[in-house]
């Protein structure tokens, strides 16, 4: 993984309302991030996802984490507290939402437990993926 700063977005380019909760800023200190299919969002993509979202979907939606076999990223939203709402890429507006869990705990439990259980993508799937999120190879 590269420096911890590269996955959390500087609280001065962040809305002011996001607040990154304290158990998502201690996985990326912790460096235990291989959540294999699941894979943490740079800052800077983040971002980026971000204003895509709130023009092509009209939601506040931060993304922290893609899915390298499917086009779902792990995002928080805007009046939701510390939910964690999955949604679905390149889809027409209402029909992005996939599933939701309470907060990032949650999620990072389901995580881990697909981890575990994983079976790992062709290089292929992973840089078409990669490529769709504008993530370096």
């Amino acid at each position: 993984m590269k420096n911890t700063d590269d996955y959390i977005i500087p609280e001065s380019l962040r809305p002011d309302w996001f607040h990154y909760p304290s158990a998502y800023i201690q996985l990326i200190k912790s460096g235990h991030t291989n959540l294999t299919p699941w894979q943490i969002v740079n800052s800077a993509t983040a971002m980026n996802i971000y204003h895509r979202f709130r023009n092509h979907l009209g939601r506040d939606l931060i993304p922290f984490a893609f899915r390298e076999d499917r086009e779902d990223l792990a995002c928080f939203e805007k009046c939701k507290g510390e939910s964690v709402m999955i949604i679905h890429d390149n889809t027409d507006p209402g029909w992005e939402d996939e599933a939701s869990y309470s907060n990032f705990a949650e999620w990072l439990n389901a995580a881990q437990a697909e981890a575990a259980s994983c079976t790992f993508p062709s290089e292929d799937d992973m840089r078409a993926v990669r490529k769709r999120f504008g993530i370096e190879d």
